[in-house]
């Protein structure tokens, strides 16, 4: 132990690939087979060979990325360091070979002399997924996200093609163009009020009063009765004022409202009443002697007329703007700018629907004529346009925490750059067309490359609208299933860096596959390719996948519709359903327990 513990440790980089089916996850985990604790029982055993007295320490584990149970890996790097005696063996590619099984492939072990780490050491992750083409086909019509695929015509409609459309703004031109909205929305509101209030009352200065309207009133101010503020003056009455940039800015946006308005659609200019406590608001009308029937402490004149006021003009566009977004995240200042009133105040009220429940759709099992039919599915070319117009909406930065279980949009680990991202063109294996996505980025969140996927599919079969796939990078919160496991490939993770400073040090021991390229490829083809195209012909995994989706499809209406925007989730499953399937669970696992204790009885 002693002598073990003096000995300096030594660092190895372990380069292999796996089959993840045959396993049960990727990282060492008590009482399960898993690919690290083959690989390292392994090691143990071999730098143990020359003492088997001798303890052997591994640690500093890490791995170039993790995988979950029945995802694979056609290249992948173990970093680790070795704390044994000064006379152990180390481990090598062909006294490993033996002791692994066949889903486990060494290609190198090489021994670094700095400082590494496989996953901190990591510049990029380049990821593989293969989809076979069945899973876009339509679902059955009565499930509830069934819609029926647009035309052409409504295509171009819904994405127009313009080639002077130069690529949109980034986003901190996004969130500084917000927040100058943001600022100046209160500078908008009383500008406009007041510049509205002096064009008319220059008009009527220079056309005089309209035959059927009385002029309002001069009030007096007296001791007994309560302040109140004057109308604004005329502008010929003072000299003119030097107009702020800001201020010539906002008049220079709403001059056209001037030209196409004519004087004799102007209303009189009446004493509205301001907001009271309660929040309602109303006009106060002058009798024919200019004495007005109640006042509040404060008073405003408004001079525009209703029915124009939504028409035009910047506090217009911006009360659009407010309507257009979801009630549940309004802010209060710019929903102000739309009215007030009972009216208003109503209307800013969110619309809340009672929740529904459904139990889930029963579909008969296929028969094998069926499933005949569907493994010769192929994909049609619209299809594949849309896969790779999707895509091209993953590439770049997003906030991917819809993708990534239990994160939050305020997270900002959630924001990932998504460097490369293709698909290759429709491959048949055995009897099966098949798609490739690769997908390249710095880092992954867990799950992450499996939603993704899951997204395209469920977008594609469904015809939703691709613009959700755009609403998923932003405030609402869906849940996106995970496509099956079996397809999630990791192919390669890069060293640049490194191997660009090994270089200039005249350092040999570089992380290179390059070399290993022919027995790199036959694993992937003949131990990762070829069972997943196997298996998927024999199981079926992705069509029973499917299938789960479609029986539960009302989960997903609210992000999977005919307008591509994200709803309140108002769909459960009723409690009747749920209870059955724990009941069903708890019955296949007390069969197991007695199939077990029969046996058990039997051999005794």
């Amino acid at each position: 132990m002693g002598e073990s513990s003096n000995a300096p440790s030594k660092r190895l980089a372990v380069l292999y690939a796996y089959n993840g089916s045959l396993f049960q996850g990727l990282e060492r985990s008590k009482g399960l087979k898993t690919i690290e604790g083959v690989l390292l029982s392994a090691i143990a055993t071999i730098v143990g060979e020359a003492d088997p007295t001798k303890r052997v320490s591994l640690v500093n584990i890490s791995r170039a990325s993790t995988t979950e149970a029945g995802e694979h890996a056609a290249r992948q790097v173990l970093s680790l360091e070795v704390a044994a005696s000064e006379n152990a063996p180390m481990p090598t590619a062909e006294s490993l070979t033996p002791l692994l099984p066949d889903g486990i492939k060494v290609f190198d072990i090489i021994q670094l002399n700095t400082s590494f780490s496989a996953r901190r050491t990591c510049d990029t992750r380049t990821y593989e997924y293969l989809i076979p083409t069945y899973v876009f086909a339509p679902p059955p019509p009565e499930t509830h996200y069934s819609y029926p695929p647009l035309s052409d015509t409504e295509f171009e409609e819904l994405w127009p093609v313009n080639e002077n459309l130069g690529p949109p703004g980034g986003l901190f031109k996004t969130i500084k163009r917000g927040m100058s909205l943001k600022r100046n929305k209160s500078q908008a509101r009383s500008m406009s009020r007041a510049k509205s209030v002096n064009r008319k009352a220059s008009r009527r200065d220079a056309s005089g009063p309209p035959e059927d309207t009385v002029a309002p009133p001069k009030l007096e101010r007296s001791m007994s009765s309560p302040s109140l503020p004057s109308p604004p003056p005329s502008p010929s009455s003072h000299p003119v004022e030097k107009k702020s940039g800001l201020r010539k800015f906002f008049e220079t946006l709403t001059r056209g409202r001037s030209k196409t308005r004519n004087v004799e659609e102007e209303v009189p200019v009446t004493i509205a009443r301001s907001k009271s406590r309660k929040g309602q608001a109303g006009g106060v009308p002058l009798t024919a002697s200019g004495s007005a029937q109640s006042f509040s402490n404060e008073v405003s004149y408004s001079t525009s007329s209703p029915e124009k006021e939504d028409d035009f003009g910047f506090i217009a566009t911006l009360r659009r703007s407010v309507s257009r977004k979801s009630t549940r995240r309004r802010d209060p200042e710019i929903a102000s700018l739309r009215g007030s009133g009972e009216d208003a105040l109503e209307e800013e009220k969110p619309e809340t629907a009672e929740p529904q429940y459904f139990d889930p759709l029963h579909f008969p099992p296929p028969s094998e004529e069926e499933l005949s039919l569907t493994r010769q599915y192929r994909i049609t070319e619209d299809q594949v346009k849309a896969m790779n117009h999707i895509l091209a909406m993953f590439n770049g930065t997003h906030n991917w925490h819809n993708y990534i279980p239990g994160a939050k949009y305020e997270d900002s680990r959630c924001y990932m750059r998504i460097i490369n991202i293709e698909c290759s063109a429709p491959e048949v294996h055995f009897g099966m067309e098949w798609l490739r996505i690769k997908v390249q980025a710095k880092a992954f969140a867990r799950y992450q490359v499996r939603k993704m996927m899951a997204m395209a599919i469920m977008v594609i079969r469904t015809n939703t609208p691709r613009s959700i796939v755009a609403n998923s990078f932003g405030y609402a919160k869906i849940e996106i299933p995970e496509a099956p496991a079996m397809g999630l490939i990791l192919d390669e993770p890069h060293y640049d860096t490194f191997n660009s400073d090994c270089e200039r040090r005249s350092d040999p021991n570089g992380i290179h596959f390059a070399k290993h390229l022919p027995a790199v490829t036959e694993f992937r083809h003949h131990s990762i390719h070829d069972p997943v195209y196997r298996a998927e012909l024999e199981s079926m995994k992705f069509n029973e996948w499917a299938r789960n989706l479609d029986a539960y499809s009302f989960l997903y209406t609210y992000y999977l519709n005919e307008r591509g925007v994200i709803k309140p989730n108002t769909n459960y499953v009723t409690k009747a359903a749920i209870e059955q399937e724990r009941a069903a669970a708890e019955a296949a696992k007390q069969g197991v327990a007695d199939g077990l204790f029969v046996k058990e009885e039997a051999k005794a």
